[in-house]
């Protein structure tokens, strides 16, 4: 039970660690965003991670929509959740769709 705990938290640190770096005005920044998402956002990841995945980009978007909705939407948001009605987690697809929801 322990060594899960640390994986959690080594997992979490790693998400918070990657996901601060993603900021406007770093080189490819958008692009650096999908790239999280790809690398913890898969359906072979545990649901977990994948909420939380989820809960990290929100922040982004949030943070950083009124001043580059276009290019959040097209790059990240529409790429990412294109498919998310297939997605066989009900539980990860529910949040995708607060994800989206949220937008309006």
């Amino acid at each position: 039970k322990l060594w899960y705990q640390r994986r959690v938290r080594a997992i979490n640190n790693l998400m918070e660690k990657k996901v601060r770096l993603i900021v406007p005005g770093v080189l490819n920044w958008s692009d650096n965003l999908v790239q999280f998402m790809s690398d913890f956002y898969f359906t072979t990841r545990p649901e977990w991670i994948r909420i939380n995945a989820l809960e990290k980009c929100w922040d982004v978007v949030d943070q950083f929509y009124e001043l580059y909705e276009d290019e959040l939407l097209e790059k990240v948001v529409l790429k990412v959740l294109q498919s998310v009605h297939n997605d066989p987690n009900t539980a990860v697809r529910h949040r995708a769709v607060q994800f989206l929801v949220r937008l309006c």
